[in-house]
């Protein structure tokens, strides 16, 4: 009984904390951009969750790239991120404690926009301005990080996740609102705690922001977001862990000379279906050439 309660609780905080909030778009991923830009970042991710008999935190140094081209007339990109994570869990009731740290299951990500967001050179993308863009992605995270069977905290999932997702985004004089919706769809982890199989049911959510630009490169945005599903079970039998999340949270962006941001991003669970609730941060700094 305590392997499997122990157990149930890893996944849930795993699968909250780590991909619900850290492996969103965010605020103004679809705008358009120039054919040709390299876009370079450093995140640092921090996450607090509780659920009363634990506690948990996770920490994560990731590296980004991502490169736009034209598909169809439209700008699009290409890239993938590789996290290195730490992550601790303690259950006082159970008198357990664990950590580890390792590298993360890579991300590759390809999205385009299908309307008003036209393949512009550098020079062309001066006299741009957004009006209504309508885009879409792909993401994919493949089972390469860190993992053993026989741990209950792991920095990799040992499965694949597909995330799909539907963007609208417009532009009004100098606000932006937005809205996301998107679907994970999870395989089957076949070495759960030994040789348990551990699957998960799809898990929707959607994501909106409200953005204003204060200058050129330098704007603030309120972002909610919403996610629902993912009910897991190990060898058939459910869990009762479907999510059912409201997040809130701000997105501050400042542009520091021309090719260069740093972004502040807050997300907070303000309510859960569960007892657990997360807090995160994430800090950015970009380079672009």
């Amino acid at each position: 009984m305590r392997k499997w309660l122990i157990g149930w609780l890893c996944l849930f905080i795993m699968v909250l904390s780590g991909q619900a909030h850290g492996g969103e778009a965010g605020a103004r991923a679809y705008g358009n951009a120039p054919v040709g830009l390299n876009v370079m970042e450093l995140l640092y991710f921090q996450s607090e969750t509780s659920g009363g008999a634990y506690h948990s935190t996770t920490k994560a140094g990731v590296l980004r790239y991502y490169r736009y081209f034209e598909l169809f007339g439209q700008a699009a990109l290409i890239g993938g991120y590789i996290p290195y994570a730490s992550a601790d869990l303690s259950i006082p009731a159970f008198g357990f404690y664990e950590k580890v740290k390792g590298i993360g299951d890579p991300t590759f990500v390809i999205g385009m926009d299908i309307f008003g967001a036209p393949a512009l050179s550098l020079q062309e993308f001066d006299g741009y301005e957004q009006d209504l863009i309508i885009g879409g992605s792909l993401q994919v995270i493949a089972p390469l990080g860190r993992y053993d069977q026989n741990r209950m905290l792991n920095p990799g999932g040992n499965r694949w996740v597909f995330k799909p997702e539907l963007a609208i985004s417009k532009a009004i004089d100098s606000w932006i609102f937005e809205v996301f919706g998107h679907y994970h769809y999870f395989t089957r982890n076949h070495q759960y705690l030994g040789n348990l199989i551990h699957e998960q049911k799809g898990r929707w959510g959607v994501d909106t922001h409200l953005s204003y630009t204060i200058k050129p490169g330098t704007w603030v945005s309120l972002d909610y977001l919403r996610q629902w599903g993912g009910e897991t079970s190990i060898n058939t039998r459910p869990q009762g862990d479907k999510v059912r999340d409201t997040t809130i949270g701000f997105t501050v962006n400042v542009g520091l000379f021309e090719s260069n941001a740093m972004q502040f991003e807050y997300r907070d669970d303000v309510k859960t279906r569960s007892l657990s609730q997360s807090k995160s941060f994430t800090l950015k700094f970009q380079q672009m050439w």
